[in-house]
């Protein structure tokens, strides 16, 4: 493996020593949302409240205009490879006046940034090959 990736992955420390205390963690989250098994309501319903809120916030116009946020959701929906999401921020974009030329070239912008990341993973693991044949 690199030694840079290496040196990286020693800041995280020992998971192992770290797993009780997370299933201690999530346990409690667990029986605090969950009663039976069942997901209490009252939580489900403020969860839902909150997010929406936080949502239509997000979306309104401040630096940045509701327009490019739009742009913006649907590049991010594209790249999650979200269906449901790439068509409702496909009709918003639509809506919110962006031509389909605009709207396929941000798609394009998506795909050769995506296209990018694989490109160097399979960069890092050639290399990390090459390494771990060498040693």
């Amino acid at each position: 493996m690199n030694t840079h990736y290496k040196s990286v992955l020693q800041k995280f420390g020992n998971i192992e020593e770290l797993q009780q205390e997370l299933e201690d963690k999530v346990s409690s989250c667990y029986n605090d949302i969950f009663e039976n098994g069942v997901i209490q309501q009252k939580l489900a319903n403020d969860f839902y409240f909150s997010y929406n809120e936080h949502y239509k916030e997000v979306f309104e116009s401040n630096y940045l205009s509701a327009r490019i946020k739009s742009l913006i959701a649907l590049a991010v929906a594209s790249s999650v490879h979200c269906p449901y999401c790439i068509n409702t921020y496909s009709i918003d974009a639509f809506e919110k006046g962006w031509s389909e030329e605009q709207i396929m070239e941000t798609m394009y912008v998506v795909a050769a940034v995506r296209g990018g990341f694989s490109k160097m993973h399979a960069i890092q693991k050639m290399n990390t090959e090459q390494e771990e044949m060498a040693i």
